[in-house]
């Protein structure tokens, strides 16, 4: 698999969007972990797939407004304090994008726990009515 549009050396670490425990649990993988095994394996990458955890189980966001979705993942992950964030760059992985809201808040995780700088990669982009 190519990854033309990535440079590798302008990241430290591929992190995937976490699931809650339970909901893991119930779905039997992490669509996202997935997508960032992949694209580490395809530019060399480390996946840091323990650096960020949800904390919070949160209702499903695909029935909700904008405001509300950012409400429901408001202080739902949390950065591993074990974590070597220690600057690094990171890129954010997700399945889906649509409004940013779970995006928004595990980039405000991470960089509460000590990454320079988050970008996300999304494999689709939703759209809301």
């Amino acid at each position: 698999m190519a990854v033309a549009w990535l440079n590798p050396g302008d990241y430290d670490a591929i992190v995937p969007i976490p699931l809650h425990r339970a909901k893991r649990r119930l779905r039997g993988f992490n669509q996202a972990a997935r997508l960032a095994r992949r694209l580490s394996a395809a530019t060399a990458i480390p996946t840091r797939e323990n650096w960020l955890w949800r904390i919070r189980e949160t209702e499903t966001q695909t029935r909700l407004t904008r405001g509300e979705r950012a409400s429901n993942v408001k202080g739902a992950f949390l950065c591993n304090d074990k974590a070597q964030l220690g600057g690094a760059r990171v890129l954010l992985v997700d399945d889906v994008l649509t409004t940013g809201a779970t995006a928004g808040a595990c980039a405000t995780a991470l960089l509460g726990g000590g990454a320079a700088s988050v970008d996300v990669c999304a494999v689709a982009r939703g759209v809301m009515d």
